[in-house]
């Protein structure tokens, strides 16, 4: 948390949202410089704090950051509820405000008069008060964002098989000598 607020000072974004999830992270921002840069700045920190404290070296991160751009009202407001509501479909937590690494409650808590890091003029335009914010965030939906997928690795014997059955290839060597050389 300290290395994304921290990074948010230099890069001079605003944060409009996060969650932190076990294998990624949903963040919610208007860049103020290149995005890359920011996100960059953000992982070689955290790696070398990570590397420090548990005596590694090397890389942490599997893949370069996916980024999508929100261009309408409509797909803004699905963003923000999306983003809160990652722990719950991921059945982490039942509710919202049960997860800790997220922005929720930090919303939910400035209605109490407390400050956030967070950028949130943005968002307060478009509720009235603290029920409001929280009928429209705790309402499940179906809605997809950027989503994060697990991509499934084959072992060479496990690809093959798959090959084999999805272009018939035991089925190539019944065919006349002439057809299969045929382009």
């Amino acid at each position: 948390m300290e290395t994304l607020f921290n990074t948010k000072e230099k890069g001079q974004f605003l944060l409009y949202r996060y969650c932190l999830m076990d294998n990624h992270v949903h963040l919610l921002i208007k860049e103020g410089e290149e995005v890359g840069t920011s996100i960059k700045r953000m992982t070689v920190s955290y790696v070398q704090w990570h590397n420090n404290k548990y005596g590694r070296t090397g890389h942490l991160f599997q893949n370069r950051f996916k980024s999508e751009v929100v261009e309408s009202e409509y797909y803004l407001l699905v963003v923000l509820s999306y983003i809160h509501q990652n722990p719950v479909k991921a059945k982490i937590v039942r509710k919202s405000s049960e997860y800790k690494w997220s922005s929720y409650n930090k919303y939910i808590n400035r209605y109490n008069g407390k400050k956030e890091a967070l950028d949130t003029a943005i968002v307060d335009g478009y509720f009235k008060n603290r029920s409001e914010y929280e009928c429209y965030m705790t309402q499940l939906n179906n809605d997809k964002c950027l989503e994060y997928e697990n991509k499934k690795k084959y072992t060479d014997i496990e690809l093959e098989d798959k090959l084999r059955r999805q272009f018939n290839i035991d089925e190539i060597n019944n065919l006349n000598i002439f057809l299969r050389e045929i382009d």
